[in-house]
């Protein structure tokens, strides 16, 4: 909550229209599954966009999620209590757009959400603790068209792989998106956590 607390002051200081968040968090705690012991649970005990669009109302400021992609990584795991073990604990990790909801449509008209995962991704990484949960990595991107005072374009957001090294991941995830929701007739805004520099070759910088 102190996070979104914080995150929620910037916005409301700068009232932006439009906002691009990567691995934003939904955490699950239930209980332990001793044949699936890194099974994620349903429960969920925080979702993150939650609280933050409660603290931004908070501030006297409205946002809603316009475009929205779940499940770009999960990871759960047992831990130990303080009576013993155990519970579940885990987190999904996801990507979004939100919007400012008190701008007329004459400021701010939206349409067209979409989003979507790379076909270009690292290796499915098995678990020879419970091979029925193996850890699966994945990355998106989510957009919205935008017509702002009269003035038309495309807003996306992606976060690209950080985990293979020199850019052989995230620079045909680059590819991609610049083949797919980049390829449009519409001006083309993108804001996102890139994981890329000009020095790697091939690197999500170089494609766009």
């Amino acid at each position: 909550k102190d996070r979104a607390k914080l995150i929620a002051a910037e916005i409301a200081r700068n009232r932006p229209a439009l906002i691009g968040l990567q691995e934003v968090a939904t955490w699950h705690a239930g209980a332990f599954n001793p044949e699936h012991p890194f099974a994620l649970p349903s429960a969920v005990s925080e979702d993150f966009t939650q609280e933050l669009l409660a603290a931004l109302a908070a501030d006297r400021v409205q946002y809603a999620v316009v475009s929205r992609h779940d499940n770009n990584f999960t990871l759960a795991f047992p831990i130990l209590t303080s009576s013993g073990c155990c519970i579940a604990v885990g987190m999904v990790e996801s990507g979004e757009i939100l919007a400012r909801t008190d701008l007329p449509p004459w400021q701010l008209k939206l349409s067209n959400p979409q989003s979507g995962t790379y076909n270009a991704r690292i290796p499915v990484i098995p678990n020879p603790l419970d091979p029925a949960e193996p850890f699966v990595f994945t990355n998106s991107w989510q957009s919205i068209d935008v017509n702002a005072r009269g003035t038309t374009f495309r807003f996306i957001t992606t976060h690209l792989d950080a985990l293979a090294p020199g850019g052989v991941v995230s620079g045909p995830q680059a590819k991609e998106l610049l083949a797919g929701p980049a390829n449009t007739t519409l001006p083309v805004v993108l804001a996102g956590d890139m994981n890329s520099g000009p020095v790697l070759d091939p690197a999500a910088y170089n494609a766009f």
